[in-house]
């Protein structure tokens, strides 16, 4: 994982927190409950190696916040699910981390595929999406929940130039 990737997960983990707390906390769950945060991330397939570093990096983030006593006394609690960065398994995933687990935030996926078919999932319930990896321009556009943190793929190839 190089520097830049992880000084961006780092970003994204602190992005998430600051909504989780905007977000999460507004939500007013029982004063005992963590801070539940859902993670779709591609940890089987291809694409794990993507996976396994952003779950490193946001196991890293949440360790330290809670160690120094959570949000406002609230422990964070992260609920991974395996989306493949496949469309079928991460709207699976998305739609058992809302469902279920009723999470406010949900960190990923990171292909955009996968994150563009649970864009609309979770703009519908008001869930916050940020993808750590997706570049696709489309997710701009995705809705009001929906973010990236992330160049896009048209951004990017200006770099190569």
């Amino acid at each position: 994982m190089t520097n830049t990737s992880k000084i961006i997960l780092w970003l994204l983990v602190i992005i998430v927190v600051i909504i989780g707390i905007w977000y999460g906390v507004s939500r007013k769950p029982a004063e005992e409950e963590p801070i539940k945060i859902g993670a779709v991330l591609p940890l089987t397939g291809t694409e794990s190696s993507w996976g396994a570093d952003a779950k490193e990096g946001i196991e890293l983030a949440v360790e330290e916040i809670n160690s120094r006593g959570g949000i406002k006394n609230k422990k964070i609690e992260i609920i991974y699910e395996d989306g493949q960065c496949k469309p079928e398994p991460a709207v699976t995933a998305a739609q058992k981390l809302i469902n279920v687990d009723r999470v406010s935030v949900i960190i990923g996926e990171i292909c955009s595929s996968a994150t563009l078919a649970i864009a609309p999932i979770t703009e519908t319930a008001k869930v916050v999406l940020i993808s750590p990896g997706s570049a696709s321009p489309k997710i701009t556009e995705a809705g009001d929940f929906i973010f990236r943190n992330w160049i896009t793929d048209k951004d990017g190839s200006t770099y190569l130039q």
